[in-house]
């Protein structure tokens, strides 16, 4: 089968026809992106007792608490889309829902328009709903983060 064999006589592709196409088209790839690991830390002795370095304490606690405050920072990132996402699959369900009620009740019938009516309302609300919840999940997660 030629190539031509895949278009009408005034040139147009055949519908629902695949056309191979000899060329391999590469598509980028997402970056693996991890958080960085803490680094060791040494802590030096130091006196005649050899009791631990203060300055090495410290940095060691500081470097710790920015290891755990990346860690809790991205959690909160990826919580936060998961919500978006969840929210958004939960409304469209049950919009969907509402509009089966409407689309099932006779089309000029008063029923039909307060249903009709009633989901719109509903949808707003959800909307305004999904707004709100994800607002207040971002002012807490991030009072969370600044609190460390």
């Amino acid at each position: 089968m030629s190539a031509l064999d895949h278009y009408l006589p005034d040139g147009e592709p055949k519908e629902g026809e695949v056309i191979e196409y000899r060329k391999v088209v590469r598509y980028p790839h997402a970056p693996d992106v991890r958080l960085p690991q803490k680094p060791s830390t040494e802590i030096r002795q130091t006196g005649w007792l050899g009791g631990p370095n203060r300055q090495d304490l410290a940095h060691e606690r500081r470097m710790r608490e920015l290891y755990h405050l990346g860690r809790e920072a991205a959690y909160f990132g990826e919580m936060t889309m998961a919500v978006e996402v969840y929210g958004i699959k939960a409304t469209g369900e049950a919009v969907s829902k509402a509009e089966d009620i409407v689309y099932s009740l006779p089309p000029d019938s008063v029923a039909a328009q307060v249903t009709s009516d009633m989901a719109g309302e509903m949808a707003a609300r959800a909307r305004l709903r999904h707004i709100r919840l994800t607002e207040t999940l971002d002012a807490e997660g991030l009072n969370i983060i600044k609190r460390h």
